[in-house]
Order: C-alpha cells, then sequence, then structure tokens
C-alpha cells in the first residue's frame, strides 16, 4: 500500500500519472509519476485545475500559443458576457456581447481622414482569489516533492497540504504575482531570509506572460505576510493578495486599422 501526498490515506488507486501544470497550459514536462498522488485526489483537483486554466490572472496567453485541451481541442476560455476561442487554424474567434453596468469603452471607431480605427474591448469575469490561492497551494507542494522526495510529507506541511486539498484554512493563503515577458513554463523553489524572523520557502511558478509565488512554510506565521508585503512595497513589481476577493483582470484589447471609404 502507497500513502498520497495530499490525503495521506494508504491506498492502491494510483493509476494516473500528475500533471503538476495542466497540459492545457502547454506543460508536457512537470509530470509527477504513478504513486504520489491518488485517483481520487487526482480526480478532486481537475476541478482546480479547470478552473485556473479558464481564470488565472494571465489565462489568455492560452490563446495565443500552440496549446491543445486534453482532448485535442483548441484552447477557449469564457468572457464576461461571450467566449474567446482558438481557432483550427490558430485564428483567435471572441464573441461577447454588449457588457451593461461597466465604464469601459466597449467598442470605439475613431475616424482620421480616410483611414478609420476600431478598438474593441472584450471584458474577462473576475477571478476568485481563493481558488487560485489552492491551486497554488496544490503545485507548491507537488513543487516540494520534486525537490526533497519524502520530505513533503513531513508534517510541517500539513497546512499547506490540507489547504489544497480540502480549503481548510480561515481566509487564505496568500501569494506574490508579476507579469513577465517569458513564454516558458518553469517550477522551482526559492528561499529568502529574514534577519529578524528567519527562513521563509517559496514556490516559483513561471506561466507564459506571469510569475505566482507561493509560501511553504510558515503558512499560518504573521510575520509570513508581512515578510511578503516588504517584497511588494520594494518596488520590484509584484503583487500581493492576501484576502478572498475578486481579482480584476485585465481585458484583452484589439485594434483594427483600415481604410474609410463613403459612397
Amino acid at each position: 500500500m502507497t500513502v498520497c501526498l495530499f490525503c495521506r490515506r494508504e491506498t492502491e488507486q494510483f493509476l494516473q500519472e500528475e500533471h503538476i501544470i495542466p497540459e492545457s497550459l502547454g506543460n508536457r514536462t512537470y509530470v509527477l509519476p504513478k504513486g504520489v498522488v491518488c485517483d481520487k485526489c487526482n480526480n478532486y483537483f481537475s476541478k482546480l485545475d479547470n478552473y485556473f486554466c479558464h481564470y488565472h490572472l494571465a489565462a489568455p496567453q492560452k490563446l495565443f500559443g500552440q496549446y491543445k485541451t486534453k482532448k485535442g481541442n483548441p484552447p477557449s476560455m469564457p468572457l464576461k458576457q461571450g467566449e474567446a476561442r482558438q481557432g483550427k487554424n490558430g485564428e483567435l474567434k471572441l464573441n461577447q456581447t454588449l457588457v451593461i453596468d461597466t465604464k469601459s469603452e466597449q467598442a470605439l471607431l475613431t475616424f482620421a481622414g480616410p483611414k478609420a480605427e476600431l478598438r474593441l474591448q472584450y471584458l474577462l469575469p473576475d477571478a476568485d482569489s481563493q481558488k487560485i490561492s489552492r491551486f497554488l497551494a496544490k503545485v507548491g507542494m507537488e513543487i516540494l516533492y520534486l525537490k526533497v522526495g519524502e520530505t513533503a510529507f513531513k508534517a510541517e506541511f500539513d497546512h499547506l497540504r490540507h489547504y489544497g486539498r480540502y480549503g481548510i484554512r480561515h481566509g487564505i493563503i496568500p501569494f506574490l504575482w508579476c507579469y513577465q515577458q517569458s513564454q516558458e513554463i518553469m517550477l522551482d523553489t526559492c528561499t529568502l531570509n529574514s534577519k529578524k524572523h528567519g527562513k521563509f520557502f517559496f514556490g516559483m511558478i513561471f506561466l507564459p506572460g506571469i510569475l505566482y509565488l507561493i509560501p511553504l512554510n510558515r503558512t499560518t506565521d504573521d510575520y509570513g505576510v508581512g515578510f511578503m508585503q516588504k517584497f511588494v512595497t520594494a518596488g520590484n513589481k509584484l503583487n500581493l493578495c492576501r484576502d478572498e476577493c475578486l481579482l480584476k483582470r485585465s481585458p484583452i484589447d484589439i485594434s483594427l486599422q483600415f481604410e474609410a471609404k463613403t459612397k
């Protein structure tokens, strides 16, 4: 009998590999072998995986890559009122009805002599910070296993483990994030030292267009949040999400220029 990394139950149900980052985001490299995450937990995490793929802060990046779903279909994602989808030949298809109760200009046509410019803005639904945080906690545990093996089963990581699997926590485990240019997927860990409060371990999750950092230890430690806040105020472009909230996501902006002819 083998013990699962998340539920810690002994079971023989380990028939599936675990993709740390979903395949539909382009991950072909970071995969845990059978025998690490049991099938019950694997199936449970598929819901978090699906939510993250559609709603995380740089999710539109997948529309411009060569990514496919598990079934081999082109990527898609929901808009605030409609859907964005990559066509079979790589073209981008956006379908959005008018979104009311917003001050945003969703369509703006400008004429300048014989030329015209049409600007379109496709609005994205807000993201649930707790679901994003729980997905990152799941990934953080799996990064730990990649790096330190059986050490990831130690009790000091149980809070991170249980939060990812069961959502057991008042509030969320805070995380840092910033937009970045790279389109690569890379997972790693880093250690940040505080002379006053000791070591903090973070999981680093590089995805196309964005970097996330999730604390791996001291997740119930108030000093941890303060330590993370210092990085935000240090002017290094990092953002801190520390509360349960709806995260505003940047819209998709498209500009079309063409010759304007009148009859």
